[in-house]
Parts: structure tokens; sequence; C-alpha cells
């Protein structure tokens, strides 16, 4: 038996770069990336939240606190500033900058 080092170095001695190939999309199905694709503009173009939740000043402590916004994916919560002794509840992809 040879070792992992032995194994690798066979196998990357013998190996191959593959020629990268351009298919519509619909023909891309199980295919891999010949490289990163980097889009022009953020999406969304603002800060947004990964997880629905509440976005709260840690300083407040433990509490129930008044909702005071919904923060939705768009433009939900545009202009609300989140002051102490308040809450505001953020969904997947709200925005975050109009929060601090």
């Amino acid at each position: 038996m040879i070792s992992a080092d032995e194994a690798l170095q066979t196998v990357l001695s013998v190996a191959q770069r593959l020629h990268s190939v351009t298919v519509p999309l619909h023909e891309a199905f199980g295919k891999v990336l010949a490289e990163d694709v980097r889009a022009p503009d953020p999406l969304p173009p603002y800060p947004a939240s990964v997880k629905d939740g509440y976005a709260v000043i840690a300083s407040d402590g433990p509490g129930e606190y008044p909702v005071i916004a919904e923060a939705r994916a768009g433009n939900d919560g545009v202009g609300v500033t989140l002051t102490s002794g308040t809450v505001a509840y953020v969904t997947t992809g709200g925005w975050l900058l109009c929060l601090f």
C-alpha cells in the first residue's frame, strides 16, 4: 500500500486541466464553473438581514419593548431610527441601515 501523499502525487502527475466550454444556462446543470462569477453591483443594494429577528439595542438588556417598525425586503422601515427602549422586527432581506 502507498501513502496518501504518494497517491496524490501519482494522480497529479497524470491529471490534465480540462478546457472550459460555454453552454446555455439550461445546459449548465451538473457542470462546474471554470471561474468565479461576480456581480457588477451588490444585490440587494443595501445591508440586509440574513434571518428574521428583532433589531435591539444590546445595552437595553432583557425585557419587553415596543416594536416601533418592521423592516422587510425592499424599503420598509426607511427613515426609522431605533432608540433605547424600542425594537424593530426585521425579516430576511430587511434593510438594516435604517435601524442604526
